[in-house]
């Protein structure tokens, strides 16, 4: 019997050091799998399918981007919310680097990124956050857009341009805080964003580009500098080429200037008909 039962435990001893074994990333504190990117698919493949609400944590040291995407798209069943370690040299999201990545739930940019590529993030169905640091200087066209996942983003005040139509086709977005050194919105960057319902500008704005706010339905108000001096918008009947197309919940519109810098603003002069109801401005606006 003793025999019988020594070779029980032992059985034992040796199937719980191979299920350890087999999953060598995983902190067993907390759950967190820290993994080199080469070995990230390896270690995914191994985990059982997941969803959204209950994505894996992992951390990536010494992160190569077309390494993570790859094991990303071999495991598109096991939903990851996504950070980095071991970062020296790692300055750049390049372009494209997680599209269409749909089992990224949440990500943290690391610090020493400058630049975020175009599309770096474009079509990322599922992914609902996005930490970008201080320090970052440019997101590239199209980085965030059709991520209809995404409900809010803070972009750090270090960012000082943002590409045409970044966060586009994003129509769960609701909380945007742009930084405050941005001084142009570029064309289409919130275009179908339709729950968008309110926005403050940045403080040094100097341009708004055509069909900036195309088709956020919900928008009811807008807070704008006395810095700015151009709307652009299509010289068309269309309303949906204006500016502010389609924004039929946007009566209020708060300027922090005065009535004669409202009227120097260059407008075109057709950019009246994206309010078909009707809209108020509040001159000399203050929080």
């Amino acid at each position: 019997m003793r025999k019988l039962i020594s070779v029980f435990l032992i059985s034992i001893f040796i199937s719980l050091f191979i299920s350890c074994e087999s999953n060598p990333g995983a902190n067993k504190e907390d759950d967190t799998i820290r993994v080199h990117s080469s070995e990230l698919s390896d270690i995914l493949a191994g985990l059982d399918v997941n969803t959204e609400d209950n994505p894996y944590k992992v951390i990536v040291f010494e992160p190569v981007c077309e390494e993570i995407k790859e094991a990303l798209n071999l495991n598109y069943m096991k939903f990851i919310n996504l950070s980095f370690e071991d970062c020296e040299g790692f300055t750049e999201i390049k372009e494209k680097a997680f599209q269409g990545c749909k089992n990224l739930v949440n990500i943290e940019i690391p610090y020493g990124v400058v630049d975020i590529g175009n599309s770096a993030f474009e079509g990322c169905t599922f992914l609902k956050s996005i930490k970008i640091p201080e320090g970052v200087i440019s997101v590239g066209k199209s980085a965030f857009s059709s991520c209809p996942g995404l409900e809010k983003l803070k972009i750090p005040d270090s960012v000082t341009s943002i590409g045409e139509g970044a966060f586009s086709g994003s129509p769960n977005l609701k909380t945007v805080i742009l930084s405050k050194n941005m001084k142009t919105l570029k064309q289409s960057l919130f275009n179908c964003c339709s729950c968008l319902e309110e926005i403050v500008l940045p403080e040094k704005l100097e341009i708004i580009e055509k069909r900036v706010f195309v088709n956020c339905y919900n928008l009811r108000s807008i807070i704008i500098p006395e810095t700015l001096t151009t709307i652009y918008d299509e010289n068309s009947y269309s309303q949906h080429q204006s500016t502010f197309g389609g924004c039929y919940s946007l009566n209020d519109i708060y300027f922090r200037g005065t009535e004669e810098q409202w009227n120097k603003i260059r407008k075109s002069t057709g950019w009246f008909r994206a309010f078909p109801n009707g809209y108020k401005i509040h001159f000399n606006y203050k929080d």
